[in-house]
């Protein structure tokens, strides 16, 4: 059985599509990853089990449709949007199966908060898009309830569709080497420093939290001088450290170490606002308390599991009352962390996740892969 997935971004960088391929390739089914990306030649690498398959962007329609009709695969998963038709173009020239996978709202992400003509033009075309293609797909899938809910009800899409979280499992150790001191409350953000995470606010609480706080912030991107400059005008340097970025299994090792992960998200657009962040999961794997946005997904994660608090990303003084609060209360950041852990290794791990997602696939077929 061959399963073919179209990507328009690094496939080892995108956790979600990484964990998809190796389970299917654990139970034995050939896995072709089509990335197309801004390259000047066809690259092609076999990677842990899996097969990549890089395609120059100025190539993509016709060294793509040429690729995978000789291929001839079962499936076709089509990974967000901009991958849909591609997808439903090849699935009627092979007649196989398609799976559109919606990591997200992707009509309502932030790149769409422009108004100018262009992003207009853009979003008109991706929406025509997705409300044509859709319905050819076998199977939708997406991240969270909230988000699927959008799809159904703005589609009809009836009983083909399923959410599959953005779970891990992994047998990461800690990191051996101390990077935080233990008489401090030390709080990790990881991920991309963009617009739309609250980074900014977040750091200018800092100011105002006990003295005993402190947040350590590991990750890239274009706020990262901005963050730099609140630490230096707000004096933070002893509370704030932007860590850099780190490799994803040095990141989870040394996770281990701290008290409470947080995501701040902003209301900046829809898909903020309805997100289900892999950091939430990942903070849930090493048993870390959450801080978190007071959005639906997120709000929902972490009160139907008493694993943290939540915020509200706009409001500092509420950021600052509900860090101190859980700084202060030793007892019960002790049952939030040990909460956390045990929602992960009890429900929300891939291992158990990956069993639905199989399910998904073997619906596809009569055979199943056990």
């Amino acid at each position: 059985m061959k399963v073919a997935m179209i990507l328009g971004k690094d496939a080892k960088t995108d956790t979600r599509v990484i964990r998809e391929a190796f389970l299917l390739r654990d139970y034995k089914i050939n896995v072709f990853i089509y990335v197309y990306k801004y390259i000047d030649n066809l690259d092609e690498e076999y990677w842990k089990g899996i097969n990549i398959i890089n395609i120059p962007y100025k190539h993509r329609k016709f060294t793509m449709f040429t690729h995978i009709s000789r291929l001839k695969p079962d499936i076709i998963i089509a990974h967000d949007l901009p991958t849909l038709h591609y997808g439903a173009i090849l699935k009627f020239i092979i007649r196989c199966k398609l799976i559109y996978d919606s990591h997200e709202l992707y009509l309502y992400t932030n790149q769409f908060n422009s108004k100018s003509i262009k992003s207009r033009l853009i979003r008109m075309i991706l929406s025509f898009t997705e409300r044509i293609f859709i319905k050819t797909a076998d199977i939708v899938m997406t991240v969270n309830e909230y988000i699927m809910k959008e799809l159904n009800d703005k589609y009809k899409l009836k009983n083909n569709i399923y959410v599959i979280m953005n779970v891990v499992s992994h047998n990461i150790k800690p990191l051996s080497q101390k990077v935080v001191g233990n008489k401090y409350f030390n709080i990790i953000y990881q991920g991309v420093l963009s617009e739309g995470r609250g980074l900014e606010e977040l750091c200018q609480a800092m100011q105002y939290t006990d003295e005993k706080v402190r947040l350590y912030i590991y990750g890239s991107g274009i706020l990262e001088v901005k963050l730099k400059k609140i630490n230096t005008d707000c004096n933070l340097n002893e509370k704030v450290f932007l860590m850099g970025h780190q490799p994803y299994d040095t990141l989870l090792a040394l996770c281990y170490q701290f008290d409470a992960g947080v995501i701040c998200f902003k209301n900046i657009s829809k898909n903020n606002f309805l997100a289900s962040p892999n950091k939430l999961f990942e903070y849930m794997s090493v048993g870390l308390a959450i801080i978190g946005s007071n959005f639906p997904f997120i709000s929902k994660i972490i009160r139907e599991n008493k694993i943290g608090i939540t915020i509200n990303p706009d409001d500092i003084a509420d950021i600052v009352s509900k860090i101190n609060e859980m700084a202060d209360n030793i007892s019960l950041l002790k049952v939030y962390k040990n909460n956390s852990l045990i929602s992960y290794t009890g429900r929300y791990n891939w291992n158990i996740e990956g069993k639905t997602y199989l399910q998904i696939i073997n619906s596809l077929f009569d055979k199943e892969y056990h």
